[in-house]
């Protein structure tokens, strides 16, 4: 045997050469074909028969390949030969393995003609591509012509290549597919009785073993393409559709569908959201090529988002066991960062050699750090690869709890909440949003440093994001609630029974809980031609003497609305109620955060100390007051944020006391332009009256006794209670329903005492068969009517209002008071639809538009002078009066007279509870005359009159009221 390996090469191919005839002959494509008696045409017609079945059978057969494919595995006969290897050689003996090592100098070096010294570019995508196709066809014929010997082989003749027949290959092909059917249905037997229920270890590592994870991905896509609705639909095939057709890279997962389907992916979807999304995104990717095959040239990947996720948590009570599972919180979104590129696959290069290392995954849990080359095995320097490394858009936004949502007396809790690929800019601060997302730790080196020992900071990588269309999230209204504020709804005296709600520990104050009532429902936003916008939201200014409860009034809206924030313009600035920019602390960027404004968006901002405010941050509510929106152009910042709420403002006089000798705008320091957008402004004055102090001591007394803590009642008194509380609602119930006596619209009641105009609600007798509504019930109440009732103008007398704005501002001119513009119209429309909404109306009815002429009347005269106050009333009365009733009005007037009378007696004799009251015809008529008011005798005999315990003496001439 020789040693030279080039002549042991040599003699094989002779010996192959040499071989004889029994060996498979090598046949060109033209080579003539041996004669053999298989190949011999039939000479019987027996033979020829069988011929004919056999072809018949042949063409029944399915064919795999084509004529043109058939024809090519001829073609490359003359490219594939096979060569035939006898024995080799024996290589594990001793000397063999000696020689094998012996020092050959010719065959030690390298032929200098074989190594290629030139350097080549880097190829091109095209051209790599088309390298690799021709490697793929070299590889194809490799395999040709190994099927082609076994088939040879398997029928045990000598045939040439070139009489390989279709038969034989498709024959082969067969047999083949049928192998690999059998193994993949033995692969499914294999998954089917895969028990995932059975966890072995920890769960987020057992999910991504490779068993757990095919079947999940499994039961996944089933779930993708079989979960129905009602109908029979195929639910996700058509969110599929409707996503391609709209080119967008997420897909809305219901997590209530997902429990319906298959618990388990639910439950392990929500203890393991990392695992179980990165499945649920390569499956959902793969069914949506399997539908729009050409849909990777729009989007490389497809997002998960999870909908309807069905526990809520708070930021205030995110803890450590919420860590890395799937949470659902709700929140106002106070700053946004700008958009940076994240990395997401990273190459590195290595200055040392050059090569480029990677791609390397980058996530958000740790950095990527390449510890050597290697190829050079170099420990660096590395540099990024800017060119070729992928990057995916972030987006960091700051969460603040609900202001309706904080406890008392503590601060709101903030979370920095992580955006990535499409939800870039899907909120805006000032938006109330609900985010779905995964709960992470995130390192934190400033809190290290500040702390001086490990501390993590907590993230949320958001999965979903939502906008809260309704004011606020914290009220949840169930069918029973919903039930109930439709049946108070068809109460016709439920504004009286709100009015009389408002802040029930504040005694008296009708106008302004009447006002405070109407802010609270607020009218209808409108967009005409989504161009010019008409705010919905009324505005209140209380303006008055000190201790008059309007700071307290402030703190019960901000309690008793949906949503509200509350502030004073002392510790208030301009850029404090609208936006301020400020520099990230990580990214040193100009960020913008919400003010007090932004913050009650859809809601109530309450501002005290109005008047303390300077005048420049003052002048920057303009804009919020009426157009709701707040521009800002700052820091290369140019952007325009929305405050959609209204706004309750508490000031004080300029002498510290409200001078009825001087009109409104000289009592406040407050401009025109400011005080004309407000829609109610209300006067409070503390006036010295002995009745009316003596009601308001009793009033505090007995509420600071009923309220103490230490306050005992026994069961029994408390039951007894409970029975005269039962007995007297349903006499109260029997004399609202069998009186229609009372009209459903309210007059508002003045600080002048000689206003005689009382409406039902400022009537004692009439307010004690009234129920007041729990608070908890008027909350909901608020709400279901601001977010479900949208009352529309259908008739209004134009006409009158008309000729009311023109008298109001022909006074106004006269008088020197507050100017009227168009935006008093605005308000009366605004204040109308208020009204209807606390009705629960659709539509805004007469009674709606009377009750807003009232307290837009009352309120501006009690803003006039003292001297011109009485003359303007008179002048406005047909206003004030118009289409109420004269018996009605009379017996207002009555009552007046006789609560005047039992104020008396009870002041002069000491006399509590007297058995009647005497009241003269004479003093009667003249106060009747004093309201143009005539129609007595067919008073006294009306149902106000006779039906109310009043009874008429003519030989005295005296109206007895009897208590008894």
């Amino acid at each position: 045997m020789s040693n030279n390996p080039k002549k042991r090469r040599t003699n094989q191919k002779k010996k192959t050469t040499s071989t004889d005839s029994t060996q498979t002959p090598i046949f060109g494509i033209n080579s003539p074909i041996p004669t053999s008696p298989q190949f011999t045409k039939p000479k019987t017609q027996k033979d020829q028969i069988e011929n004919e079945n056999k072809k018949k059978e042949e063409k029944q057969e399915e064919k795999p390949f084509s004529e043109e494919e058939y024809d090519e595995f001829d073609e490359l006969d003359e490219y594939n030969t096979p060569v035939m290897e006898e024995e080799g050689e024996d290589l594990f003996g001793d000397e063999t393995l000696q020689k094998d090592y012996e020092y050959i100098a010719e065959l030690d070096v390298y032929d200098p003609e074989m190594i290629d010294q030139n350097k080549y570019e880097q190829m091109s995508f095209g051209e790599r591509r088309k390298a690799e196709k021709s490697l793929m066809l070299r590889d194809y014929r490799n395999r040709h012509n190994t099927k082609v010997k076994n088939i040879q082989n398997e029928q045990g003749t000598n045939l040439p290549r070139s009489m390989v027949t279709k038969r034989s290959i498709q024959t082969s092909k067969l047999k083949k597919a049928k192998e690999i059917l059998e193994e993949d249905e033995e692969d499914e037997e294999e998954l089917e009785e895969f028990n995932l229920e059975d966890v072995k270890g920890p769960l987020k590592l057992w999910i991504k073993t490779n068993g757990p994870k095919m079947e999940i991905a499994r039961r996944y896509r089933n779930f993708l393409t079989s979960f129905v609705d009602k109908r029979g639909n195929s639910v996700y095939a058509e969110k599929i559709k409707l996503m391609c057709s709209e080119n967008q890279q997420s897909l809305e997962v219901s997590f209530t569908d997902l429990s319906l389907f298959g618990l388990l992916l639910a439950m392990w979807l929500a203890d393991a959201p990392t695992e179980m999304l990165e499945i649920f995104n390569e499956t959902t990717y793969q069914v949506v090529l399997e539908m729009f095959q050409d849909y990777h040239e729009i989007h490389s990947e497809i997002f998960v988002r999870i909908i309807d996720f069905p526990v809520p948590d708070t930021l205030r009570g995110l803890r450590q066991v919420h860590l890395n599972t799937l949470i659902k919180v709700s929140g106002v979104v106070t700053r946004r960062t700008s958009v940076f590129p994240q990395l997401k696959l990273v190459k590195f290069d290595c200055l040392t050699c050059g090569a480029t290392l990677g791609p390397f995954a980058q996530n958000n849990q740790k950095e990527i750090k390449i510890d050597s080359c290697p190829f050079c095995s170099k420990r660096g320097p590395f540099r990024v690869n800017t060119e070729e490394t992928v990057y995916q858009n972030y987006q960091k936004i700051t969460l603040q709890e609900s202001p309706g949502t904080v406890p008392a007396g503590r601060l709101p809790r903030t979370k920095d909440i992580i955006l990535l690929a499409d939800l870039i800019d899907i909120a805006k601060p000032g938006e109330e949003i609900e985010i779905t997302g995964i709960y992470r730790n995130n390192f934190d080196l400033s809190l290290n440093t500040k702390n001086g020992f490990p501390v993590f900071a907590t993230i949320i990588e958001a999965n979903y994001i939502s906008k809260s269309q309704n004011s606020v999230k914290s009220i949840t209204l169930t069918n029973e609630d919903i039930n109930i504020i439709r049946e108070l709804g068809e109460d016709p005296h439920i504004s009286e029974r709100i009015f009389l709600s408002i802040a029930p520990s504040i005694y008296g104050h009708e106008t302004l809980k009447i006002g405070l009532a109407m802010t609270l429902f607020g009218g209808n936003p409108k967009n005409i031609g989504q161009k010019h916008k008409i705010r919905g939201d009324i505005n209140m200014l209380l303006l008055g003497d000190p201790s008059t409860s309007k700071s307290q009034l402030l703190k019960y809206a901000e309690k008793i609305a949906p949503r509200a924030v509350y502030t004073t313009g002392k510790g208030a600035t301009g850029v404090g109620l609208t936006a301020s920019v400020r520099r990230d602390p990580i990214t040193r960027e100009w960020t913008l955060e919400g003010g007090a404004l932004v913050l009650a968006d859809r809601g109530i901002c309450c501002i005290d100390e109005f008047d303390k405010m300077n005048e420049k941050d003052r002048v920057s509510i303009h804009e919020t007051m009426e157009q709701q929106t707040i521009s800002i152009s700052k820091a290369g910042i140019v952007t325009t944020l929305q405050a959609r709420c209204s706004v309750i403002a508490a000031a004080n006089p300029i002498k510290g006391r409200y001078d009825l000798g001087l009109t409104f705008k000289q009592n406040v320091e407050l401009s025109d332009p400011i005080l004309s957008r407000f829609d109610i402004l209300c006067v409070v004055r503390d006036v010295v009256d002995p009745i009316i102090d003596t009601r308001l001591a009793n009033f505090v007394i007995s509420s600071h006794m009923n309220n103490h803590p230490l306050k005992k009642q026994s069961l029994q008194d408390e039951q007894q209670q409970q029975e005269e509380n039962e007995m007297n609602m349903e006499e109260n119930t029997d004399s609202i329903e069998s009186s229609s006596m009372y009209s459903e619209n309210s007059s508002k009641k003045s600080n002048d005492e000689e206003n005689l105009l009382l409406d039902n609600y400022q009537n004692d007798e009439f307010k004690k068969k009234l129920k007041p509504i729990p608070q908890d019930m008027l909350r909901k109440y608020i709400y279901y009517a601001r977010n479900n009732i949208r009352p529309r103008l259908s008739q209004m007398d134009n006409e009158r209002i008309t000729k009311l704005y023109t008298q109001l501002r022909k006074e106004s001119s006269v008088g020197g008071s507050m100017p009227i513009t168009t935006r008093h119209v605005e308000s009366l429309i605004r204040m109308a639809e208020s009204h209807a909404k606390m009705h629960l109306r659709t539509e805004v009815r007469d009674d709606d538009i009377n009750a807003a002429i009232r307290i837009l009347l009352e309120t501006f005269i009690s803003t006039q002078k003292f001297s011109v106050m009485n003359q303007l009333r008179k002048r406005l009365r047909k206003y004030l009066n118009y289409k109420r009733d004269n018996d009605e009005l009379l017996y207002y007037l009555l009552q007046t007279l006789v609560k005047e009378s039992v104020d008396y007696l009870r002041i002069k004799d000491a006399i509590e509870n007297p058995e009647k009251v005497e009241i003269s015809t004479k003093e009667f008529r003249s106060r009747a005359r004093e309201l143009n008011l005539f129609e007595i005798p067919s008073f006294f005999k009306s149902n106000y009159f006779l039906k109310n315990n009043f009874s008429l003496e003519k030989g005295k001439k005296i109206i007895v009221k009897s208590f008894k």
